[in-house]
């Protein structure tokens, strides 16, 4: 499956479920710029590979608010995976825990402090 390939990942069977999922949710306009795509073939040319990266990229960041550059250098990577490993951590001790709300807590773990009720 040489065809629809790009840096060695067959993209058809990911972009059909992201239509499948885009129609299943409702996202009407996510799934219209999903079709509009066009997978680049062997055929491909670097600059219609790059094209294709760039609308994809696009199309996630003002569909799903995903795909910035978030310009992190090592030491924010590393202090974001620490906080993500400790609040993994504590939603697994209120799993083992006799909480009264265990949703309110959970949902509001990962909430900065002044948003938090």
């Amino acid at each position: 499956m040489a065809q629809e390939e790009v840096t060695g990942l067959n993209l058809s069977p990911l972009l059909n479920r992201a239509l499948k999922l885009s129609k299943k949710l409702g996202l009407k306009e996510l799934h219209q710029a999903l079709r509009s795509l066009s997978i680049p073939n062997e055929n491909s040319t670097r600059k219609g590979e790059q094209a294709f990266r760039n609308k994809l990229q696009a199309i996630m960041t003002k569909y799903r608010n995903i795909g910035y550059d978030w310009n992190s250098d090592e030491e924010k990577i590393k202090r974001l995976a620490k906080y993500l490993t400790a609040n993994k951590l504590l939603v697994d001790c209120l799993h083992l825990a006799c909480v009264a709300d265990r949703t309110k807590v959970e949902e509001s773990l990962l909430l900065p402090p002044q948003i938090r009720n």
